[in-house]
């Protein structure tokens, strides 16, 4: 069955999160609500999960070049810019 959800990402700048979300889940949407990063994603809830993860940069910080992203969404917040993205492994 498929189904939008809702997680929470960290918006502490560095700070990795790491989400159990259905196989194959497509990431929508990313957007500030009530003061809170959140992703929507398209899931099929009779899939297994797995763990992925997730990073934000602001606009002119540094990207941990060792390791492989995958660009999700920029997110406007007041003044910040944050850029999400998906730590590929």
């Amino acid at each position: 069955m498929k189904r939008i959800f809702k997680y929470k990402i960290s918006l502490n700048l560095g700070a990795t999160t790491g989400l159990s979300i259905p196989k194959n889940g497509t990431i929508l949407h990313a957007n500030i609500q009530m003061n809170e990063l959140f992703i929507w994603v398209l899931v099929d809830t009779n899939e297994d999960t797995e763990m992925r993860y997730f990073q934000i940069y602001g606009t002119g910080h540094t990207i941990n070049s060792v390791e492989k992203h995958l660009y999700i969404d920029t997110i406007f917040q007041d003044i910040f810019v944050w850029h999400l993205f998906e730590r590929i492994n």
